[in-house]
This record gives structure tokens, C-alpha cells and sequence, in this order.
């Protein structure tokens, strides 16, 4: 507890955080809250500026592809409507909103996805309340629609110091499908309405310029990675929230960083949260028309927000490593693959813990993954990217095919596609079943189509 009020207080008083990456040539898909194209055009100088997208998708499950719509349980659709703004009130103080509005059916809500996946048979069977019994509890409730501010922040510049205050993304990591600096946000999955934009987290962001190349960066956040633990007395516990520092330099074409962590995870019951403090680093360098990068991180020993030296070092499980390069080819083609190295994964598929993967103790099962992705552009209009996830250790993998055309320079049609394989008990396979005999196997990686309209603005 003393480690951490020291750590909180070096936070709040000594690394105050920049509104801009100063790796302004680190790849710019590694985080963030949105595409170029939602960028507003008139910037600050217009004192406010207003823009965003409306995104309407339609899916289709592979089973209803397969059997004439007769099963619609992995089909479902879903709309966003994002709309951001941007206010410079004076030259050193500024500020930042994006309201969310969101309304989802079937496989793309988050109840559609629980009774689709077989989750609300097991929660059932566990004596827990399901989606269903949940919204007939409640039915004042909009179970389809959610209206949220996500990011709402203001920065105060001056001179080297950067401080931002507020609900803003915060997305640690240079690597691309994978990030073992970001130990703030809880993993995607492949099914449900996982969207594009990293969720806003309440806190503050300092930065400073410390000279030369060097940067000092960090964030102290009041919330815990998964956002589900109860309000109460534990909320007003500082050992409860999640901070992070980070030393960013470069030196040529080499960019680095060292950074220490604290990660704060709520597991459920009176007192499930999980601390744990992680080193770790990353580094990315240009090489011809790419780069190459890394990002790994050390769990330091010791459990329940303790550092304690004298616990047997676990190896390989306190590491995580993601490795990768990107590179354009002439004539436009891009490639991109990367490998990710999961310490708490495991070898075998016999000692994979579905359970600890739905409660967000685990990221991942396996322990060895490999990421590749090919892109092309023609005629301006026309983008094909073919991805696909490989788990190492089962042999079981996700192909991730998808087609876009820009209709106008602000209205994009998109077709992907989610094709998993591999043999049964396999994570990309998705079936688990986590009480034979009792409930029937969850479903986690549902395959199907997915139509999407966008129109930015």
C-alpha cells in the first residue's frame, strides 16, 4: 500500500501528459479514437468544430448462411451514431467530446450475445442471473439502445508541461493486434459490437517535455480494467486504481520506451480485485518503406498489489511479448505480421481455462499466436484486406477477409467476413464445453458476414 500512495503521488506531481504521441512516426493503427477520415477539417482555429460518422451493420451467422435463415443466432445488426466536437476556448486550454449512440439486435447486442453463445445457459446453471431474467427485472430499462458520453476531456498546455483531465482514451503500445503495454483496457472478443474507437477512461493524463528527445508521460485512472466492479467503499480506495509511467525517447530512426504499470482488475465477490505491477518497453524503428517493432512487458512477482522478490520467479508466465514489422510494396501492397509470445497461455488445449478468458483473468488460452495481414488500394476507391489470427499451439486460426469501396469521399460500404477453424476444444473453434453432462457447450467464435454502411461527416 505505501509503494502505491508513493507511485500515486509521483503521478500526480511529477509526470503530468501530452494532448499528442511525441512518436508522431510510430505506426498510427496502434491506438487511438478514430480514423483520419473523422478528423475535423477546420481544427481549432475556428475556435469549434463538430464532426463524426453514422455506421449501420448487418450480420449474418454462418449457420444461417448454411441452412437457408432457418438459425438466426449468430445474425444480428447494429448502428452507431458518433458524433465528436472540439472547443479552444484560449491558446493553452482546450477541450474534447464524443457522444456515443448505440443501438444493437440480436448477435450484436451484448444480452443477444450472451443467449446466442450458450453464456446465459452456464450463468443459469451457476444459480446467476441471465440476460433475459435481467431485462423482465427491469423494463424501464433500453436493453437495444445505450446513449453514453464516452470522451470528454479538457487539456491545459503550457509550455512543456501537457495536463488532461477527464474521460479520455488511453491506449499504451506500438504493436498492432496485440499490446501488452495496455493494461487498462479489457480484451475484445471476436463476436458481439466490438467497435472501432478505444473506450474513454476517467482520470488524469500528464506530460512532460523534459528536453532534447526525452519525455516523461503517465496517467492515473480512477475506474479498473473491466468497468463492472460495484460503486461503493472499495471506489474510494486508492490501491484500486490503475496508473502508469513512461520515459518515451528517440534517437534517429529508433524509437523507444520504458514505462512501469499498475494493473487493477475486479474478478466479483467483496473484495476480487486483482493488482499486479508490470515493466515493460517498447521500441520501433524504421526500415525502408516500414518498420520493425516490439513491445514486451514484465509481471513483477508478488500478488494482491504487493511487489515481493522473494516468490519463486514464474517463467515463462510473467512475460509478454509482441513482435512485428510492417512493409509497402511498390505498386501499393502492404504487409504486415506480427507474433505475440502469452506467458499466462497454455501449451496444451487440455489446460485451457475458458472460465478465467470470460471473467477477464486471462487475454488469451494459448500461449503462442501469429498475426499476418495483406492490403491492396485500386482505383482509389477500392480497398481488399485479407487477415488472418493463428493459434501456435492448437493449430487452430480465424481468416478475417474484407472488402471496401468509398462510394463518396465520406461514405464507405464494407463487406468482412469472420471464417474460423479447428478441431474441437480449439480456441478459434470457440466450443467449450465447461460443465459436460450439465450445460449444453458455449459457442464464443460464431463465423458469419458482416455488411457495413458508413457516412462520415
Amino acid at each position: 500500500m505505501r509503494c502505491t500512495l508513493i507511485a500515486l503521488l509521483l503521478t500526480i506531481a511529477l509526470f503530468p501528459l501530452s494532448a499528442e504521441d511525441p512518436f508522431g512516426d510510430w505506426p498510427a493503427d496502434s491506438g487511438g479514437s478514430g480514423s483520419a477520415a473523422d478528423s475535423p477539417e477546420a481544427g481549432f482555429d475556428s475556435g469549434f468544430s463538430a464532426y463524426g460518422y453514422v455506421r449501420s451493420s448487418a450480420r449474418l451467422g454462418t449457420d444461417s448462411l448454411t441452412s437457408a435463415g432457418e438459425d438466426t443466432e449468430g445474425s444480428g445488426a447494429l448502428t452507431t451514431l458518433r458524433l465528436k466536437g472540439d472547443w479552444q476556448p484560449e491558446s493553452m486550454v482546450s477541450a474534447h467530446v464524443e457522444i456515443n449512440f448505440e443501438t444493437s439486435r440480436g448477435y450484436l447486442n451484448p444480452y443477444g450475445f450472451r443467449e446466442a453463445s450458450g453464456l446465459d445457459a452456464l450463468a443459469a446453471a451457476a444459480g446467476e442471473q441471465t440476460a433475459a431474467q435481467l431485462q423482465a427485472a427491469n423494463p424501464q430499462d433500453r436493453f437495444h439502445s445505450q446513449l453514453t458520453v464516452d470522451h470528454a476531456w479538457g487539456l491545459f498546455s503550457a509550455g512543456p508541461l501537457d495536463l488532461k483531465l477527464g474521460k479520455m482514451p488511453v491506449a499504451w503500445g506500438t504493436a498492432y493486434a496485440f499490446n501488452p503495454l495496455d493494461r487498462v483496457n479489457s480484451e475484445g472478443d471476436f463476436g458481439g459490437s466490438e467497435g472501432e474507437e478505444t473506450p474513454g477512461s476517467t482520470g488524469i493524463l500528464p506530460s512532460l517535455q523534459v528536453g532534447g528527445p526525452l519525455a516523461l508521460t503517465g496517467y492515473l485512472i480512477y475506474e479498473e480494467k473491466s468497468r463492472s466492479a460495484p460503486a461503493g467503499a472499495a471506489g474510494g480506495n486508492p490501491d484500486n486504481y490503475p496508473f502508469g509511467v513512461k520515459l518515451q525517447g528517440y534517437r534517429g530512426p529508433v524509437d523507444w520506451s520504458l514505462a512501469f504499470v499498475k494493473e487493477v482488475l475486479y474478478l466479483g465477490g467483496t473484495d476480487g480485485y486483482r493488482r499486479r505491477y508490470y515493466l515493460g518497453g517498447e521500441l520501433f524503428t524504421a526500415v525502408g518503406d516500414g518498420g520493425l517493432y516490439a513491445e514486451a512487458v514484465c509481471r513483477m512477482p508478488g500478488e494482491n498489489g504487493t511487489i515481493d522478490f522473494s516468490d519463486e520467479f514464474e517463467w515463462p508466465q510473467l512475460f509478454e511479448v509482441a513482435a512485428g514489422g510492417e512493409y509497402t510494396l511498390e505498386g501499393g501492397t502492404t504487409l504486415r505480421a506480427e507474433y505475440y509470445f502469452y506467458g499466462d497461455g497454455a501449451d496444451n488445449k487440455q489446460d485451457y481455462q475458458p472460465l478465467d478468458l470470460l471473467s477477464g483473468e486471462l487475454a488469451m488460452l494459448g500461449r503462442h499466436y501469429l498475426f499476418a495481414m495483406a492490403g491492396r488500394s485500386f482505383i482509389d476507391y477500392l480497398e481488399v484486406h485479407l487477415a488472418t489470427l493463428a493459434n501456435m499451439n492448437d493449430g487452430s486460426w480465424v481468416l478475417l477477409p474484407e472488402v471496401s469501396y468509398a462510394l463518396r469521399p465520406n461514405v464507405q460500404l464494407t463487406v468482412a467476413g469472420l471464417l474460423p477453424w479447428g478441431p474441437r476444444g480449439s480456441e478459434m473453434d470457440g466450443r467449450f464445453d465447461i460443465q459436460p453432462g450439465v450445460v449444453p457447450p458455449v459457442d464464443l467464435v460464431e463465423g458469419g458476414l458482416q455488411l457495413e454502411a458508413k457516412v462520415s461527416y
